[in-house]
């Protein structure tokens, strides 16, 4: 087995569903990038497909202001409720 060469290390990042999970992956893309790790590949379902699209688009900046900006009464009409 050979040693690897960090030059020619690749990095994959897979991004998890559910909003709060996907939220907290946006934190986990600039820690990584604080250190200068740019992923190679970003794979995710759901909103982590999102955050991934954002980022390999490099608008991941825009989508978290988006988000940041969301009061509660905007996140409730994501839901489809019923009170009949």
């Amino acid at each position: 087995m050979s040693k690897s060469n960090p030059e020619n290390v690749r990095i994959g990042l897979a991004l998890g569903g559910g909003a709060a999970r996907g939220w907290s992956h946006i934190g986990i893309i600039h820690a990584l990038d604080e250190l200068g790790l740019r992923p190679d590949v970003i794979t995710g379902c759901s909103i982590g497909a999102i955050v991934g699209a954002a980022q390999a688009d490099s608008n991941l900046q825009g989508l978290e202001d988006w988000m940041r900006s969301l009061r509660r009464r905007d996140v409730a009409a994501f839901f489809d409720i019923g009170w009949g």
